[in-house]
């Protein structure tokens, strides 16, 4: 059932990618219900000649509505719920192009960095600003904000195998997606002789994998481009942990999932930290960051948003921490913590001066 569902839904993207007036440089934001706030910040950073395409998957129809009302940006509505990796499987099938991604959780503070990742150099796979020490020699690109080369995926292709961005594990294990049942991908025998061209093979024979039991969102990609010449470029050096907070007011940058900077500001998870069992002050620190969020936008979102405000005051109650205190709160963090400077920091809470402009809706 969900393969044919998703045949539908990638006809659908590939019919909304058709009617792109520019397929040039595109960078797409993917987003889920109930987190506009966040989307409307994120793009607030995103020149207006950037060429920025919204994706949306299960939303309200008041949140559809909405972004076709305040948003001068390409859209399209994905009517199942889907995750990441299934628009990232969407974006390699359709994008005959180079192609960027951008979370809504990143921040671009620096707007030249828009340009920058784009110029990927011709034998790169991919341009990033975050990565993980793969611990065999080389690093590891995360997605929250990065540059796709066109050419390595049809490097890969090239080879023989499938080029997929999706994860992958060794048994076709369920994704962890509560909406709708989806699963990983087993690697091929083609994919699995690429990949230990890069790692070394376990006590079984397969190649190893670099994080827990599975490889994440991309992981195989970048292995496989990787055996076929094509390394990561990183633009910057910002590092990926790997691993959840569990200190709140930790001033070591190690105690972090990621580096944040005067350029680049990332929240690790915000769209699925609730269903994480974090101790008070680091679920504090996430209900901080939502309750500025949402005081800073609700106004102009639909009025279901004005309801998670309220939710979230709530619970920001419940960790001990008062809502007139989060944006000091989410301040502290920022300059403390993480080592932003005031400016910065101050561009990351300040609230949008006004909606935006009207959507492209595709």
């Amino acid at each position: 059932m969900a393969q044919r569902e998703e045949k539908r839904l990638l006809r659908e993207f590939r019919e909304f990618h058709g009617r792109l007036a520019d397929k040039h440089d595109v960078y797409y934001m993917f987003f889920t219900e109930d987190l506009l706030h966040w989307v409307i910040k994120a793009e607030s950073f995103v020149p207006a000649d950037v060429n920025l395409v919204l994706v949306g998957a299960g939303l309200a129809a008041d949140e559809q509505r909405w972004i076709a009302e305040h948003m001068r940006r390409p859209f399209h509505h994905i009517s199942l719920p889907v995750d990441d990796v299934t628009v990232w499987e969407f974006l390699f099938a359709v994008s005959g192009e180079n192609f960027g991604w951008l979370d809504i959780d990143c921040f671009v503070l620096d707007q030249g960095l828009f340009t920058e990742l784009a110029r990927v150099d011709s034998r790169a796979a991919l341009n990033c600003v975050w990565s993980w020490d793969s611990g065999y020699g080389f690093r590891v690109a995360n997605t929250h904000f990065m540059f796709v080369n066109a050419a390595a995926i049809s490097a890969v292709q090239q080879r023989g195998v499938a080029a997929s961005p999706g994860t992958y594990d060794w048994h076709g294990s369920v994704r962890k997606f509560p909406p709708r049942k989806c699963f990983m991908s087993v690697p091929s025998a083609g994919q699995r002789a690429l990949l230990l061209e890069v790692l070394p093979a376990d006590p079984e024979g397969r190649p190893r994998l670099l994080e827990g039991d599975y490889f994440n969102t991309l992981v195989v990609y970048q292995l496989l481009a990787r055996a076929a010449g094509y390394p990561v470029a990183e633009i910057r050096s910002l590092a990926r942990r790997c691993r959840a907070p569990a200190d709140a007011d930790s001033t070591d940058p190690e105690d972090w999932p990621e580096d944040m900077s005067d350029e680049l500001f990332h929240l690790y998870g915000i769209s699925y930290y609730k269903s994480h069992d974090y101790e008070p002050g680091i679920r504090g620190l996430y209900l901080a960051a939502e309750y500025v969020m949402l005081d800073n936008t609700a106004a102009l979102l639909p009025a279901r948003y004005a309801g998670q405000l309220t939710s979230v005051a709530a619970e920001l109650e419940s960790v001990g921490l008062r809502p007139d205190a989060a944006r000091d709160r989410l301040r502290r963090h920022l300059t403390d913590s993480r080592e932003l400077g005031a400016a910065a920091a101050e561009r990351v809470l300040e609230p949008l001066p006004a909606a935006g402009p009207r959507a492209v809706v595709g």
